[in-house]
């Protein structure tokens, strides 16, 4: 027999206050989406298209794709490409998991048209993108199925041109690529790789395109280009194709700034290398002038050597333009003495002046410069060379054909060993007539076992010219080697290049076929399909370590 229990009225009445609480305390709690589970790692997957893709004859206006889950679609503008391309964009909406694109074009008859989303297509939750999605229709009765493949690379760096389009122009005239949109594109990957899909089979023009105002054709003088010079036939199964993306020289010259930094000088600063530009003095000064250029030879320094003129008339012309220019000169101070300035210098040997903490860190082949606060126009004895006080000769020094504020100072330093090269006053005179002070630079070689060594056996079968150049990692330059062809008119048509004192490091080397015998790359021209001069990059990056020797065999064909 069960007993039911006996309750007094205050447990009844506590017993309900409690379940009340409970209830009050459920209710105000924060509903959670529950935690753990494996983090979605999965890009949206398309279920069903309206119209199909790869549908033919297509005849609407508006298309539907819904995916398995919430999406987003982001910066259309520049990532959703459309081939052929269509006048006016299309609109885009995205309500849940439906993307819906309504075309604002009249499409072409007969024609395969090709959606590739880029990755403009993400799920709400982690923005997992769906790479490279397309969606394909045709206006006529089959689709077309043929496609172009290639690689395209920076001509000067050898890496991937991925901000680029590779364009294909079907049945095309001269002036294709640079006043109307291609018929065929397609994105480059981060690996410069490219794929032009849905093709139909004909006679093509090939180009690749740094497009910098989006209208897929080249017609801005900073856009840099690509292309075949010949025709392509797409008709089946094409070889891969290769390009290398350069800058024409359309950029049209002109002088973007001028002025006086200070006395007896004007700054000339030009749109691009200034090789063609002649500068004369007119005005009524007899006095010697004098002009430096930088490295890159869009700069020149314009000096007159009467520093007390507060003004320069200079006739500057390049192509077809003549300036007249008037330029106010920042004046030599007139309450301070100009005799008794000095021509100073800084140097790229640090530290200047011995010191007891000094490291070894100067390479025995490099050259000391000089750099002088006005141009050299005589140097007279050569700087004397010591090593723990012991003299050993006479450096050799020039000035910089270039810019003659630069003075190099030349000898065969041996490693691990200190030097004095001292410097007697009064041995550099400048176009003021100012000469230098007296000064000692102290360096210190590393030691021999600090270095590696490079042995190229290059072969040439070009019948070109070459200039061989050894860069940094970086594509910062080491050195430079012209070779004519005499150089290899021997029995194997080889030359051996040697490099030593190489510090420890990641180094390519990097050829020109110098076709036209001028010692640097000219690069090519459009109107004629000239191709720049070809630039090579041995296939296998060099790892120089120290007290080792890099050996390697290239033949350039």
């Amino acid at each position: 027999m069960i007993r039911a229990a006996n309750f007094k009225a205050s447990d009844t009445i506590s017993f309900r206050y409690i379940y009340i609480y409970v209830l009050l305390m459920y209710g105000c709690a924060n509903v959670v989406t529950p935690t753990g589970g494996e983090k979605d790692v999965l890009p949206p997957v398309a279920l069903s298209f309206s119209p199909d893709t790869n549908s033919l004859f297509f005849n609407t206006n508006e298309i539907k794709i819904t995916f398995d889950e919430f999406i987003q679609l982001s910066d259309a503008f520049n990532q959703v490409l459309i081939s052929p391309p269509l006048n006016n964009t299309p609109d885009y909406k995205v309500k849940g998991k439906t993307l819906t694109i309504k075309l604002n074009d009249t499409l072409k008859e007969n024609t395969t048209y090709t959606i590739n989303f880029g990755q403009s297509i993400k799920d709400i939750t982690e923005s997992n993108i769906l790479n490279n999605f397309t969606y394909v229709f045709s206006t006529g009765e089959q689709l077309d199925s043929l496609q172009v493949k290639g690689r395209s690379v920076d001509m000067f760096s050898g890496k991937p041109s991925e901000k680029a389009y590779a364009v294909l122009y079907y049945e095309p005239t001269d002036t294709s690529f640079t006043t109307s949109r291609p018929y065929y594109f397609a994105r480059i990957d981060k690996e410069g790789n490219f794929t032009i899909k849905n093709i139909r089979s004909g006679k093509y023009r090939l180009y690749v395109l740094e497009d910098m105002n989006f209208n897929y054709y080249y017609d801005l003088p900073n856009e840099r280009i690509a292309f075949q010079d010949s025709i392509l036939e797409v008709n089946g199964e094409i070889p891969l194709q290769k390009m290398s993306v350069f800058s024409e020289d359309k950029l049209p010259q002109s002088l973007t700034d001028i002025k006086s930094p200070r006395y007896g000088m004007t700054r000339l600063v030009f749109a691009k290398n200034a090789s063609n530009v002649s500068i004369k003095y007119t005005g009524t000064d007899t006095a010697e002038t004098y002009i430096a250029r930088n490295v890159t030879g869009d700069t020149l320094t314009f000096w007159h050597s009467n520093y007390a003129l507060d003004s320069h008339k200079l006739a500057i012309q390049f192509d077809t333009t003549l300036l007249d220019r008037t330029i106010a000169i920042k004046t030599f101070p007139k309450d301070s003495d100009f005799t008794k300035q000095h021509n100073t210098f800084t140097t790229n040997a640090i530290p200047i002046n011995k010191g007891a903490g000094a490291r070894a860190d100067w390479d025995p082949e490099r050259d000391i410069i000089l750099k002088c606060y006005n141009p050299v126009t005589q140097l007279s004895t050569s700087p004397k060379v010591y090593s723990d006080s012991i003299l050993l000769g006479d450096a050799t020094w020039f000035t910089d054909t270039l810019d003659a504020t630069k003075v190099y100072i030349r000898y065969p330093f041996k490693p691990e060993t200190n030097y004095d090269i001292r410097i007697e006053a009064g041995n550099m005179h400048d176009i003021f007539g100012l000469t230098n002070l007296a000064d000692t630079i102290f360096i210190k070689t590393r030691k021999l076992d600090a270095y590696g060594t490079l042995n190229i056996a290059l072969t040439n079968s070009s019948n070109s010219q070459l200039i061989v150049e050894l860069i940094k990692f970086d594509l910062s330059p080491v050195q430079t080697w012209v070779l004519p062809v005499e150089q290899f008119q021997n029995e194997t048509h080889t030359f051996n290049i040697k490099k030593s004192y190489l510090l420890p490091g990641v180094y390519r080397i990097r050829v020109t076929k110098d076709t036209n015998g001028d010692g640097k790359w000219t690069t090519g021209e459009l109107v004629q399909y000239r191709q720049p001069e070809t630039i090579i990059y041995y296939p296998t990056d060099q790892n120089v370590r120290a007290n080792w020797d890099n050996e390697i065999e290239w033949e350039i064909k």
